[in-house]
């Protein structure tokens, strides 16, 4: 409303209470959770409960009916996960301050899991920051796991960097594997062969059907269906290894790095890092474990994404993958 005068418009609305209308914490947190911003329709909020009343009722929301991609977005997906990510996490600004800090939010204790706390000590005339673990602050059922702000950011600052060329390697790889010619021929022949190991395991679950049917019906011993069983399992247990192996390399044979760079591109943005930024913190890091003697445990955002590109690679190390050169 406020906007639309601003622009120069004559815009009144009934709805009006006071002079002026503000911006609350309530519309501010339906318009950062709202996914028709990121190119989501959700549809079928509410219903009413039968058709004896018309009175609404809010449905949940895993009856509402999504359509993705509907429209183009607003707002960059990654960024809408980032922010509804931290909307869960505890990032309450301190007193007398602006800002939230670094770390707000992602720091726990590696051993309660409580939050750790941030804390300042004067000495000498200089403010000395720390952190420590919120259980051992209040109820001291937990040790302090206290380590210096310095030492932290310093440590995170190395393993983003770290991160950031191990991800950038992987990318490498998964060019070169991208670049494969004979990939298609692969991908033919391993899905007919991995088709053929699921018919075998339907197979498998057949006779031991049956197995058991002759074996109520008499028709075998019990020590005759038991040798049986246990050479049916094995076999159908040999043909699950099998079409698991076979899987792992049509993900391979099929792995297009065009569609799964989104997660890779993130990271190469802060390539040249110097310094720790809010942004940064929150865009590559899930959460970060402090155990005692100082040991840190940094969890990246996209692990799962990281992991399952090793596992392409893995799949593809025995192949002549063709040299490439660095995109920058």
């Amino acid at each position: 409303m406020e906007y639309k005068r601003y622009c120069g418009m004559k815009y009144k609305s009934g709805f009006q209470i006071n002079p002026k209308a503000r911006w609350t914490a309530v519309a501010i947190g339906r318009i950062l959770k709202n996914e028709f911003y990121v190119d989501t329709l959700a549809q079928g909020k509410r219903s009413t409960p039968n058709h004896k009343t018309k009175k609404l009722m809010q449905k949940p929301e895993n009856e509402w009916v999504r359509i993705e991609h509907n429209h183009e977005p607003i707002i960059e997906r990654e960024i809408f996960d980032t922010v509804n990510r931290l909307l869960i996490k505890d990032t309450r600004i301190a007193p007398q301050e602006q800002t939230v800090y670094l770390f707000s939010g992602l720091l726990f204790c590696g051993d309660c899991r409580r939050s750790m706390v941030r804390n300042n000590n004067n000495r000498g005339g200089k403010i000395y920051t720390y952190y420590m673990c919120g259980n051992n602050r209040t109820t001291k059922v937990c040790s302090s796991h206290r380590i210096k702000d310095t030492l932290l950011e310093q440590t995170v600052l190395a393993s983003i960097r770290s991160q950031i060329d191990a991800v950038l390697d992987v990318e490498k790889m998964l060019r070169r594997i991208d670049d494969m010619p004979y990939r298609k021929s692969v991908a033919s022949r391993t899905g007919i062969q991995a088709e053929q190991k699921r018919e075998e395991i339907e197979r498998y679950k057949r006779l031991k059907k049956a197995l058991f049917e002759s074996k109520v019906e008499k028709l075998i011993s019990e020590t005759e269906y038991f040798e049986m069983k246990i050479q049916y399992d094995e076999q159908q247990k040999a043909a699950e290894d099998d079409l698991h192996r076979l899987e792992k390399e049509l993900h391979t044979a099929t792995f297009s790095l065009k569609e799964n760079n989104n997660w890779i591109e993130i990271f190469r943005q802060y390539k040249n890092i110097t310094e720790l930024t809010r942004p940064v913190v929150v865009t590559l890091i899930d959460h970060i474990n402090i155990y005692e003697g100082n040991r840190i445990e940094i969890v990246f955002q996209y692990q799962y994404d990281f992991e399952q590109a090793l596992n392409v690679i893995s799949c593809a190390e025995t192949s002549t993958l063709p040299e490439v050169k660095e995109v920058v």
